[in-house]
Parts: structure tokens; sequence; C-alpha cells
């Protein structure tokens, strides 16, 4: 994934719950949004021990999410 790609957010071992979006200001805490949101990615933050994270734009805020729980929309097919 890369800058301005587009993402589904989804967390696979929680169901259809909800997925929680880090907040890229650390003095604030993340929302909830429903899983299959839509987002854009921002910024790629490489692995330093705990996972690729990526900066998103969502819900016209900033914030976060590991590789693992978002996956990019194609929208040609």
């Amino acid at each position: 994934m890369k800058p301005g790609d587009l993402v589904r957010l989804y967390e696979p071992n929680r169901g259809d719950v909800y997925f929680t979006v880090g907040n890229v200001d650390r003095n604030q805490s993340g929302w909830a949004v429903p899983p299959g949101t839509i987002a854009v990615v921002t910024k790629v933050i490489p692995d330093k021990g705990d996972g690729v994270t990526y900066h998103i734009l969502v819900d016209g805020k900033l914030g976060w999410v590991y590789e693992e729980d978002c996956e990019v929309v194609n929208e040609t097919g």
C-alpha cells in the first residue's frame, strides 16, 4: 500500500462489531468506525518491530492502523 490508496478497514478476529482507529495525536484516544469503512492512506511508517503502520484519513480525522487491519480497495473489478 502507498499514500493515496483507498483501503477498507477490518479486524479479522473481531467479527462485525466495530473497528478502532488509533489517533495520531497520542494525547487523544482512538475512535470506533463500522468494519468495512473506507479510508485513504496518507503515510506509510516502516516496520520498527511492531509491524508496518499506516496513517489514514477517515471520517475527516487522521488516524493510524496496522497493515493487517486493512486491504486495498480494488476499484477495477
